[in-house]
């Protein structure tokens, strides 16, 4: 394997200055035959060399065509790797990744850590040369913030960091497809997704989100995939999958790092909204069913996320019920410390076993579950004692032209007393003053 990936690695090297080598490379395929070789070190070795062969044929052409001395001709003229026409040789590089572009995207899913983190380098290199459009690109790189290895996560988020910088709202456009796909991955390792993937996907929304708007506009682009659970699979079989990653998702979203209220004031309310008109009606008409089909208990399990979602927000940025209705959609107020920073749990219901048969003749009782769990959660009061907003009482005394207002609970005033003067009363015995002076015994 080590002998193959470096026969690999000297091929791609060889095209590099070699625009007729290049040629001759894409018009026989070699770059598509690496990357289907069965060993993954031969994959992973063509994705970086090729990588590597952009780059270098960028710097020269960029080199040729920065000054027209004789010194930067006779440095690019002299090299051997860049004996011929640096700009033809990028360009035959260019249409060789080109033509790999879906082939390198596919290997994002391969089995080996060093392939995927080989692939993400490659398509960050297509990028950075504008050989492809971010449009299709940036979602991919969100997508491997749940990659299960660190490696491949830091690596797609330098690479989604760079593409942010230049083309910021078409990624932020961007971000719910790829967190979708972020939350799918994480699914696939473990029923609750792990919190090095959580903080992953946190740090993939601050890149693509810079700006309040740019928040705003990812958010309501995921939620209305999310919050209407109309996008049901055809069949049964594939209703597990479908709640498992909406689970996936509901975790992710309870685990944003948001910067100011309006964010986590529009997922409430967006939940709140889903839950009681569409959950409220669902549950209606599944009340007193005897036999749930298995597309009416998915829904149901959709409808019970939200509520958990709504619950799990409300009691981590200490949003009380007044202030959750009194949002209008605007509201940039700063977001004060996290009450309570552990991850959203959706329960023993969402796990892998109770979601698998959801869709098959044996889960009647798992579906059963599914309607009396949305019930429960609709028809359970929140006790958000202390994190409602207190009224606060008005400091000093009132104005003069306020007088009190007198309700039913208050006791009539009472009519304030008068000052009367007393009387002093007279001292006739021998020790008053008047028997005393001059004259007087």
């Amino acid at each position: 394997d080590a002998a193959a990936a470096r026969a690999a690695s000297a091929a791609c090297a060889s095209v590099a200055g070699a625009p007729r080598l290049a040629n001759a490379a894409r018009s026989d395929g070699l770059l598509e035959r690496l990357l289907s070789h069965p060993h993954a070190s031969v994959r992973a070795a063509s994705l970086r060399g090729w990588a590597d062969v952009l780059d270098g044929c960028d710097r020269a052409a960029r080199a040729q065509h920065a000054s027209d001395s004789e010194s930067v001709r006779s440095v690019v003229c002299n090299d051997e790797s860049l004996r011929e026409d640096a700009e033809g040789a990028f360009q035959a590089a260019a249409a060789c990744a080109q033509a790999c572009l879906a082939r390198a995207s596919t290997l994002l899913e391969d089995r080996d850590g060093d392939v995927r983190c080989a692939s993400v380098t490659f398509l960050n290199g297509v990028l950075r040369h504008g050989l492809a459009n971010p449009r299709d690109i940036a979602p991919l790189l969100v997508g491997r913030h749940g990659d299960e290895l660190q490696k491949v996560r830091d690596a797609a988020a330098d690479a989604l960091r760079e593409t942010a910088a230049k083309r910021p709202q078409l990624v932020a456009l961007r971000f719910s497809e790829g967190f979708a796909d972020a939350c799918a991955s994480a699914r696939r390792y473990s029923d609750e997704i792990p919190l090095p993937i959580l903080k992953a996907v946190g740090t993939s929304y601050q890149v693509c989100c810079e700006g309040r708007a740019a928040r705003a506009k990812a958010l309501k682009s995921a939620l209305d995939v999310f919050v209407t659970p109309n996008d049901l699979p055809a069949k049964d079989g594939d209703l597990s999958n479908w709640l498992g990653k909406r689970a996936a998702t509901c975790r992710a979203l309870g685990s944003l790092p948001f910067r100011t209220a309006d964010e986590p004031l529009m997922v409430i309310r967006a939940c709140a909204r889903a839950c009681a008109l569409d959950g409220a009606a669902l549950h209606e008409s599944l009340r007193d069913a005897s036999d749930v089909s298995a597309r009416d208990a998915a829904r149901c399990g959709a409808f019970s996320l939200l509520c958990r979602l709504k619950a799990h927000i409300k009691r981590r940025h200490r949003l009380g019920d007044a202030r959750c209705a009194a949002y209008d959609g605007d509201c940039d107020k700063q977001l004060g410390a996290i009450r309570d920073d552990s991850p959203l749990v959706c329960g023993p219901l969402f796990s892998r076993s109770a979601l698998a048969a959801v869709g098959t003749n044996r889960g009647g009782s798992v579906r059963s579950s599914l309607v009396v769990d949305l019930g429960r959660l609709l028809a359970e009061e929140q006790d958000d004692g202390d994190l409602q907003d207190r009224p606060k009482k008005p400091r000093g005394r009132p104005p003069k032209d306020q007088p009190l207002k007198r309700t039913s609970s208050m006791e009539p005033p009472k009519k304030p007393r008068k000052k009367v003067k007393r009387k002093r009363p007279k001292d006739d015995s021998d020790d008053s003053d008047d028997d005393w002076g001059p004259g007087k015994n």
